[in-house]
């Protein structure tokens, strides 16, 4: 399988997380779900497009999560796990609200 190149991949996962937003905003004003269930079900695609721009899902990204934590910290204590795009971490975050706007949802 050809590797897509990066420009194509942003534009693709921009798109996944615009039309999941999109389409829970219909959700939420057609009353098809609660907001927090609409929360979880767009943070979803969200944080697996931010992964995806990430490298997570490459062998070399599946070889850097398969090891132990200790492994891990010592790597980010080091400061060699590779960087993240800056178009991921902002996926990543915005799923990651997403999901406490979610827990946040069923309690309010």
């Amino acid at each position: 399988m050809r590797k897509m190149p990066p420009a194509i991949r942003d534009y693709v996962a921009v798109a996944i997380c615009l039309s999941s937003a999109v389409l829970g905003a219909i959700a939420i004003h057609r009353g098809w779900a609660s907001v927090s269930s609409v929360a979880f079900n767009v943070a979803c695609p969200w944080l697996l497009a931010g992964s995806w721009l990430a490298g997570d899902f490459t062998r070399e990204g599946w070889k850097r999560l398969n090891k132990s934590m200790g492994a891990i910290y010592q790597d980010a204590k080091q400061r060699k796990l590779p960087k993240t795009p800056p178009l991921a971490r902002a996926m990543n975050g915005g799923g990651g609200i997403m999901i406490l706007a979610g827990i946040v949802g069923w309690f309010v």
